[in-house]
């Protein structure tokens, strides 16, 4: 795999196999990038609508208890990043 890309050290809140580097080619970057902004918008979002009606400020936290939905996404982020090659400390 040529290294075009870049690398990314993951973290336990999203990567279940975390701490681990993992080099990125051009389309997994470009994904990257288009989940940071779309993350960023959505935290915008809730903010706002936080602000709005204080009661939808603590709604995300039931959605993303530790065996619901956060749970599920973390899997479905780990076998994202399995896809890509584990970079060598």
């Amino acid at each position: 795999m040529a290294t075009t890309g870049r690398s990314l050290t993951t973290m336990r809140l999203y990567d279940e196999k975390a701490p681990r580097i993992v080099r990125l080619d051009a389309g997994g970057a470009a994904t990257l990038g288009r989940m940071r902004l779309l993350t960023l918008v959505l935290a915008m979002a809730w903010l706002l609508a936080a602000i709005w009606q204080p009661w939808l400020g603590v709604l995300p936290l039931f959605l993303l208890a530790r065996n619901g939905l956060g749970a599920t996404i973390r899997r479905r982020i780990t076998r994202w990043l399995d896809r890509y090659e584990v970079a060598k400390p």
